[in-house]
């Protein structure tokens, strides 16, 4: 009889043990989407590719409230939710970087943009350097203020510029706020890619133009 109520027991233990696992909320994962174009121009050969100019992405920085796998969420001024069970895919800088590498590589229509530390991007023309003073999500809005700078291989000089933008996620959900912050990083790297247009054109000495990019400005009012 005690044998018989102790495996009762012991039954009962391990399905309260798996109904609760089962239960468990699930983790959602996100990652930026591309919002970058190709000009509508015909595509470039081999060749003219690897005429554009190269450019290594060098650093990105994010401020330590948000640099983690969980997405944050503001409150208010004073109080911030960590989302556990709404991650980035991949570390958070990381997945800024590449998606505004691979806006910038679209927008110059060339094959020579990397991310530092890639050995391609060695001895490249143009360094970038992106600084998020802020990168966040309310409920409502996203704000990004990103100071970007470019350092030139030819002269050494570095130009600056910044982009400040809050942009309404239009709908409620965490999806809607990772597409919005999509957006934002367009709009830095339209900036970032009409300057480095602007200095190829002027050290390569000639006629040379980069393709107009696609990306839409939204350097909003904050």
């Amino acid at each position: 009889m005690r044998q018989a109520i102790c495996f009762a027991l012991l039954c009962s233990l391990v399905l309260s043990f798996t109904t609760g696992c089962s239960q468990a909320p699930r983790i959602t994962y996100y990652s930026f989407e591309s919002t970058a174009k190709p000009a509508a121009v015909t595509p470039p050969t081999a060749v003219a590719k690897k005429e554009r100019p190269s450019v290594s992405l060098e650093s990105v920085t994010v401020p330590e409230l948000v640099d983690r796998l969980q997405l944050v969420q503001r409150i208010n001024a004073a109080r911030i939710d960590i989302l556990e069970f709404h991650r980035w895919a991949e570390p958070l800088k990381s997945g800024i970087a590449r998606r505004l590498a691979d806006n910038l590589s679209q927008a110059l229509e060339s094959d020579r943009v990397s991310i530092y530390p890639h050995n391609i991007g060695s001895d490249a023309e143009y360094r970038v350097f992106v600084d998020f003073h802020c990168f966040e999500f309310d409920g409502s809005a996203v704000t990004v203020d990103a100071q970007w700078g470019i350092r030139s291989r030819h002269d050494g000089r570095l130009r600056e510029g910044r982009v400040q933008s809050r942009l309404p996620t239009g709908t409620e959900g965490y999806e809607a706020a990772v597409t919005t912050f999509g957006r934002a990083l367009a709009a830095v790297s339209d900036a970032i890619s009409r300057s480095l247009q602007s200095e190829w054109a002027a050290s390569s000495g000639e006629n040379k133009s980069l393709p107009k990019t696609n990306l839409t400005p939204l350097n909003l009012p904050l």
